[in-house]
């Protein structure tokens, strides 16, 4: 049988399980009085960190293809603020505001990856000014009602 040689992909996909476990071990380590080796706290990780795990997914399957992404993290901040502006101002149903978001980020991939025949970095620097601007629209703006 033929053995696989392991690419630069494998390398990195590799580095970063065994980072994470590095780093569950060091926190268990240093926290292991205060429940940290408990097994619903390493699921509540993973609960808590799920959009952020769903979007780390997306950009290690960007990067393993040879792609360039930089635009996740404004799109993110983008949709997060129109969710809350359409639930605090616009008074939405939140499962409305959801399949919107879903619809924006459609779009915005579309625009970026299709319409532009520039570099993927121009693209993605342009797309991250647009979805800036409508963040600062809000932030200048009298704010979100934050309850305390």
């Amino acid at each position: 049988m033929k053995k696989k040689k392991m690419n630069g992909n494998t390398v990195l996909l590799i580095i970063t399980i065994v980072l994470f476990f590095v780093m569950y071990a060091v926190g268990c380590a240093i926290y292991a009085n205060k429940g940290f080796t408990h097994l619903q706290t390493f699921l509540n990780v993973l609960i808590n960190n799920a959009g952020l795990l769903c979007i780390t997914c997306g950009m290690t399957c960007v990067m393993l293809t040879g792609g360039i992404d930089i635009s996740v993290g404004s799109l993110v901040a983008m949709d997060c603020m129109f969710l809350a502006v359409g639930m605090e101002r616009w008074n939405m149903n939140a499962v409305v505001l959801c399949i919107l978001v879903l619809l924006i980020g459609v779009v915005f991939g579309i625009v970026q990856g299709r319409i532009f025949k520039y570099p993927a970095i121009y693209c993605d620097d342009g797309g991250n000014v647009l979805r800036k601007r409508y963040d600062g629209c809000d932030l200048y703006g009298s704010g979100i009602d934050q309850q305390q």
